[in-house]
């Protein structure tokens, strides 16, 4: 046989064949874009929202460096700066922090900063630019909108600052400013080199002892380096090379470090990543295994149409590997078209994904990435899908002899019986045989549309999996809790941030409250003393060198000094705090001064039993401190404290919806009387505990007067309020149940018409290519309507193995993979539900008897004559 090497002529016959095999392209076509329409939504989705998160975190971190070096001197700056692992570097020196209206209400901070550092704190001016004369001023739209100033270039901006005890009141103007991002917890105010230093240079220290004082006139350096990794090793190098520590906080040459852990990288240990990159590896798996089975199925059926065309190739000399590139190219001309296609697609939809996922997760900006590893990436994953689809039917073109394929005609490879009953001849066997004689190409469609259903069935078992009351119980202990907005952020520091006597008195005035309490907090300083052994005991989860050096090297019987938190509870909070030891009741606890040690609790409700470092009957020496002093390094100096006694009377676990919402020290509750009691003692004239918030439960038939009253009064009277409810928390919930069954319910869908496309296509192509077969059995006497009742019963067999086997592997899928989320959320019950499957069955049986009919309606047009010549 001649070897026919000439690319040109098989780039000319794959084009030709391409051409002629329209329904074919147009299906294929689909299924290639349906492929890259999963894999870009995939990566969409995962990418954009690593890239979410890490904006979001990092706006609210405050800027975008790898990390950086606090509270640094400007020769220490300059020193480090220059050091060859710093790609890119930003600085800035802090003026002062105002605390006065009208910044009561929103963090802002003064400084000097040159571009880049500015830029690397995402406060860079849109407009205009950074301060350069002595009285510029640069800032954001927020500042300006509290200060009462237009959104202009060259207005004159005036404002009071506290520097050194004093208040200095000047007026700059205004050279550049930039929109505020809501996201942003605190705004800058950027002044020109020559106007900060000055001011600094006169700035008195020990003068000053307001919030914050510790850090003015210190310097920043933010930094980035080649890459996210290794940032906290990057940053002792550079430390260590220059002569400086960054662990011991004791020495000399401490210089005190911060990462940005909005950084995906820095909070991500090997296992975390493992798991990530297998989740991600089994969801391309499965795009693979989805693209593969009708896109294989396509051109296995089409070469199977056409055998007799590539027979008559080989032939004429066409040899083994340009058949097989013959192929190939036709699949590769398909992709060209169809990849782009589905790239666009299915970018728009990852991203429409994502937003609907971030919106359910307390993000409240979802940034778009035109990141080109999510198209890279599948267009890559989809040509590579192709080219293994493709692989094994151009085997099958390129290996059939020429006389096979001349003489081709599709049969069972299964050995028929011959049966001589009346049974034998019945329609519905006549069905099966024809399905049997390719039984590779029957069990791919059943196994593509099984696909689709078994997904639906797993995403829908895992949404409705969700258990409300597991949910609402870890969150809701009353009806409303009530406090101000920075407590709902876990930001409740101060008397400035407590519930408000006049918005406790109107929610009062409502009708329908059956129950109310508040939970109060101590808001100054306060510690325990506790030996090192103990202290290590309630640390343990902590990695020992995030630990103060000072306290790792003490011996284990050493005292060490333990900040604390102390809660003030009426009887409504009182009651929801979920007992470990001993007993809760008022009356003794008021009698004996008892205090009842708080731990965390896990998300199933177990409590972390490392915290409880006290035993029941023990006594506990509370040291307060109200009034103290401060220095740079962040030294306390007491000049007022008091030490109260306690005895231990439990240990409980309190929500975290009624707690500081935070974690990371020592926690005790006291009854409210107590502490009333213990602060007239060491208050010394000055508001040293504050209602943190408020809790109510109302009638069932009051709670939606209740929720308009408050969502009213918190957005309109009080703006610095805000509030949580059950139905809040039931919204969240159906959200989230919500999101799964929108993402889950549109990635089936896809895998699904991919199946039905299979379906149509197996059916449309079997039919056609038995147009002769067909004819014959006409001849013979077999009714229009028999034939119509065979295929029907074919159709019908396709979608009815379909449910049974998709009802199968969905209970093995439920047992071994979705019953195993149990251990994985709190909120999860694994349900097995026939509901989605149920509800495909009627699809497939529409499309089993439509395709079929309508196959053989375009077949039938012509006479049995025409019919059985076509063939010939």
């Amino acid at each position: 046989m001649l070897n026919v090497a000439n690319k040109k002529i098989i780039r000319k016959l794959s084009f030709r064949s391409f051409r002629s095999n329209r329904t074919r392209n147009i299906v294929a076509l689909i299924a290639i874009a349906l492929t890259t329409i999963l894999f870009t939504s995939i990566f969409t989705v995962a990418i954009s929202m690593n890239y979410s998160w890490q904006q979001q975190t990092m706006r609210m971190v405050g800027g975008s460096a790898h990390g950086g070096f606090k509270y640094l001197t400007k020769e220490q700056v300059n020193e480090l700066k220059d050091h060859p692992l710093i790609k890119e570097y930003g600085y800035s020196v802090m003026l002062a922090m105002p605390m006065e209206p009208p910044f009561h209400k929103h963090h802002t901070e003064i400084r000097y900063g040159n571009d880049d550092g500015a830029k690397l704190f995402f406060s860079y001016p849109t407009t205009g630019r950074m301060p350069s004369e002595v009285k510029e001023l640069a800032t954001d739209t927020k500042v300006l909108d509290l200060l009462g100033v237009p959104h202009e270039l060259g207005q004159k901006v005036t404002f009071t600052y506290p520097l050194g005890g004093k208040n200095i009141t000047d007026t700059f103007t205004l050279c550049g400013f930039w929109e505020t991002d809501e996201t942003m917890l605190a705004s800058q105010i950027w002044l020109s080199k020559d106007y900060v230093e000055e001011k600094l240079s006169i700035y008195d220290k020990e003068a000053d002892k307001g919030w914050g004082s510790n850090i003015i006139g210190t310097w920043s350096l933010d930094v980035m380096f080649d890459n996210s990794s290794n940032i906290e090793k990057n940053l002792s190098i550079i430390a260590e090379d220059k002569g400086y520590n960054t662990l011991d906080n004791t020495a000399g040459n401490y210089l005190d470090t911060g990462v940005n852990w909005a950084y995906t990288t820095t909070h991500l240990n090997s296992a975390d990543r493992m798991i990530t990159l297998l989740a991600l590896a089994m969801i391309v798996v499965l795009i693979v295994l989805t693209g593969y089975l009708i896109i294989y199925n396509i051109f296995q059926i089409s070469i199977s149409n056409d055998i007799r065309f590539y027979g008559l190739l080989k032939t004429i000399g066409t040899t083994y590997k340009q058949l097989k590139r013959l192929i190939r190219n036709q699949a590769l001309m398909l992709s060209l078209l169809g990849i782009p296609v589905g790239l666009v697609i299915g970018f728009f939809i990852g991203n429409t994904l994502t937003k609907i996922i971030m919106s359910n997760m307390a993000v409240t900006s979802t940034y778009i990435t035109f990141n080109p590893w999510i198209f890279i990436g599948s267009a890559v994953f989809s040509c590579i899908t192709v080219l293994i689809s493709t692989r094994k039917p151009g085997k099958m073109a390129a290996s059939v002899s020429p006389m096979e394929a001349v003489r081709f005609v599709e049969r069972s490879i299964v050995k028929q019986k011959t049966s001589r009953t009346k049974t034998g001849s019945k329609v519905y066997r006549m069905a099966r045989g024809n399905l049997i004689r390719s039984r590779k190409k029957t069990t791919l469609v059943i196994l593509s549309l099984s696909l689709s259903v078994v997904l639906l069935s797993a995403v829908y078992t895992f949404a409705k999996g969700f258990n409300m009351d597991k949910f609402l119980s870890k969150f809701v202990v009353s009806d409303f809790v009530v406090g101000h907005a920075d407590y709902f952020k876990s930001y409740f520091r101060s008397e400035d941030q407590k519930v408000t006597e006049s918005i406790i008195s109107a929610i009062h005035e409502q009708e329908g409250i059956t129950e109310e309490g508040r939970v109060y907090l101590y808001t100054d300083l306060a510690s325990v003393l506790q030996t090192k052994k103990k202290f290590m005991e309630f640390y343990s989860d902590l990695p020992p060198e995030h630990l103060d050096s000072s306290i790792i090297n003490k011996k284990d019987e050493d005292m060490v000094e333990m900040n604390l938190d102390v809660y003030g509870l009426d009887e409504l909070p009182m009651k929801h705090l979920k007992l470990v030891k001993g007993s809760i009741d008022l009356e003794q606890m008021n009698q004996e001064h008892g205090i009842i040690q708080l731990l965390s609790e896990d998300d199933y409700g177990n409590p972390y039993m490392h915290e409880s470092i006290y035993n029941i009957g023990d006594k506990v020496s509370i040291h307060y401190i109200t009034d103290y002093d401060i220095d740079d390094k962040g030294n306390v100096t007491e000049n007022n404290g008091f030490d109260i006694d306690y005895k231990v009377v439990a240990t409980a676990m309190i929500p975290n919806n009624i707690s500081m919402r935070r974690y990371g020290s020592l926690n005790f509750a006291i009854t409210s009387d107590t502490m009333r009691e213990d602060m007239e003692i060491i208050s010394n004239n000055k508001n040293v505990f504050s209602t943190m918030n408020y809790m109510i439960n109302v009638e069932p038939d009051k709670e939606s007067n209740m929720e308009s009253f408050i969502k009213d009064y918190t957005n309109n009277v009080e703006a610095d309020m805000n509030y949580e409810s059950k139905s809040t928390y039931t919204k969240e919930f159906q959200s989230f149940q919500n999101m799964f069954l929108l993402i889950g319910g549109i990635l089936s869908l896809i895998i699904g018409f991919i199946g039905i496309m299979n379906f149509i296509n197996a059916e449309l192509t079997s039919i056609m290519s038995r147009k002769r077969e067909l004819a014959m059995l006409n001849s013979i006497g077999m009714t229009g309507k028999q034939i119509k009742r065979m295929l029907v019963i074919e159709g019908l067999f396709y979608g009815g193995n379909a449910i049974v086997i998709s009802f199968f592997v969905s209970i093995l899928v439920g047992f071994f993979l979705i019953r195993q989320i149990e251990s994985m959320l709190w909120f999860f019950q694994y349900h097995f539900t026939v509901i989605p499957i149920l509800g495909v069955l009627p699809i497939f049986i529409l499309l089993g008897i439509i395709i079929p009919l309508s196959a053989y309606k375009a077949t039938n047009k012509q006479s049995i004559v025409e019919r059985l010549r076509e063939a010939e």
